[in-house]
């Protein structure tokens, strides 16, 4: 009897997604402890990468519960060889380009606070920096997702 339980591959996939959602939940509050451990640094730096991070890592638990999911059933969702795997690629990497740009906004918004506070530099050019570093960040996910799909860039 259980072992028929779990051979149902869509009871299966739907365990896998309620557990990494539940991991996320747990992945949350183990930043949340982090946070509080790097409160009591000098720096705000560190608590507000965690801050920018926090969320994306949940999504991205989310994420690769329902990949790992539909893996397990025989659900294949395909159109003119674009598949359900090249979706979550797709977004896997457009999360991890999001991820990667709020931390680096994290730190040039930090440093540009302590560089104006010394009056280095002023602070327009950080959020300049920031909005070209994030574009960059995202072109590159561009050229990554059409590398993928076999698109020559040069």
């Amino acid at each position: 009897m259980l072992e028929s339980f779990f051979t149902n591959q869509y009871l299966v996939a739907i365990i896998t997604v309620v557990t990494f959602y539940l991991a996320s939940y747990i992945v949350t509050y183990l930043l949340s402890l982090l946070e509080k451990v790097t409160s009591k640094t000098k720096s705000n730096l560190d608590d507000k990468i965690i801050q920018a991070a926090k969320l994306p890592i949940r999504y991205l638990a989310v994420l690769i519960g329902f990949y790992i999911a539909i893996g397990k059933t025989d659900l294949n969702f395909s159109f003119k060889n674009f598949n359900i795997g090249d979706v979550f690629y797709i977004l896997i990497v457009l999360l991890l380009s999001f991820t990667a740009s709020r931390i680096v906004k994290v730190f040039l918004d930090w440093y540009g606070e302590i560089a104006s506070e010394k009056k280095h530099i002023s602070k327009t050019m950080f959020i300049f920096l920031s909005k070209i570093i994030s574009i960059s960040v995202y072109v590159t996910a561009t050229i990554i997702v059409l590398g993928h799909f076999n698109v020559e860039i040069a």
